[in-house]
């Protein structure tokens, strides 16, 4: 058995897109942890509750343990830790996802009509399509399994590709204004699960280990 070059990258490149959203994630961890008021109401006029802390710690899970999903070893010498991670990183799919409409629903105030939309109908999805994932693990239809978890994958790295898609806006126009940003963050989800469908699934870019 041979593992493609791709496969042996794809953990590193995505490490490397996951360094603004993770260092900005860990840093509001940190700052909820020193100066936070616990409760489960979301306040956005305080340093974020516990709702947030969830929905941080939940992505982080979801998207570093589903990267290291990639590194060749864990998928090919270790199914246990494979198997194990999988748990982990799909818990935290569905709890940051599920955390996330819940901070929507709760302070629709600080979300215009197009990004309230938006927060609901991908957070539902991510955490549905990683429920679906676990049902097809557990019912060893594996091939379905990587599908449904892709698709909840594209919508989490959202938070790491958001900055190749700002960055050519901002050099042509400036910071955009916020109807803008809003369309750009909507625009975001949409891309990923377009690249995921087009690119992962339809046309398997990444197949695990190659003979």
């Amino acid at each position: 058995m041979a593992v493609s070059m791709t496969n042996r990258t794809m953990p590193f490149v995505l490490g490397a897109l996951f360094i603004i959203p993770v260092a900005g994630t860990l840093y509001r961890l940190a700052e909820i942890i020193l100066e936070g008021h616990w409760s489960f109401r979301f306040n956005p006029e305080f340093v974020d509750r516990l709702p947030l802390f969830i929905h941080g710690v939940t992505m982080l899970m979801f998207l570093v343990l589903g990267a290291m999903q990639f590194l060749p070893p864990i998928r090919q010498k270790g199914p246990k830790l494979h198997r194990v991670l999988g748990r982990l990183a799909g818990a935290g799919a569905v709890l940051g996802g599920l955390s996330g409409v819940w901070m929507t629903l709760a302070h629709s105030e600080i979300s215009t009509p197009l990004l309230f939309t938006g927060r609901l109908i991908f957070g539902t999805a991510m955490a549905a399509f990683a429920i679906s994932a676990i049902r097809d693990a557990m019912r060893r239809n594996f091939v379905s399994h990587r599908n449904w978890i892709i698709r909840s994958y594209a919508i989490a790295f959202n938070a790491a590709s958001m900055p190749l898609l700002y960055l050519p806006i901002i050099l042509i126009i400036g910071q955009p204004v916020p109807i803008i940003d809003d369309a750009l963050q909507v625009a975001g989800w949409i891309i990923n699960l377009v690249v995921a469908e087009r690119i992962f699934i339809n046309r398997p870019f990444y197949q695990g280990v190659q003979a």
